[in-house]
């Protein structure tokens, strides 16, 4: 499982990313890692317009499941992943490939 964006620090860094990618309702803002613990990291935003908290939740879930799959395609370092509005509408098939393709485009997956 990707471990989790938690210190002030990285989130600081992500504001400032040095690879970005889109796919549909989704963006990916991606910092190479520069610490060892920072191997594989994900955060996600999922704001209310997406949906409900029960909503918004399960579309973390299902982000966690997808991001473990890629996890070894894609560069060692910190992701943040922004969900729009639409997301919600999206299948577990349809939200992988989205993330795939974003990934894709940002120029982090193998």
């Amino acid at each position: 499982m990707p471990g989790r964006v938690k210190t002030r620090r990285q989130f600081a860094r992500l504001a400032h990313p040095s690879k970005k990618g889109r796919s549909g309702p989704l963006r990916i803002h991606f910092v190479e890692s520069s610490e060892p613990s920072e191997d594989f990291s994900a955060a996600y935003a999922i704001g209310k317009t997406v949906g409900n908290a029960v909503v918004r939740n399960t579309i973390r879930r299902r982000l966690r499941a997808v991001m473990d799959e890629v996890r070894g395609d894609a560069e060692p370092g910190l992701y943040l992943i922004k969900c729009g509005f639409g997301t919600n509408e999206l299948d577990y098939d349809q939200l992988r490939d989205h993330v795939r393709h974003a990934l894709r485009s940002a120029g982090t997956l193998r």
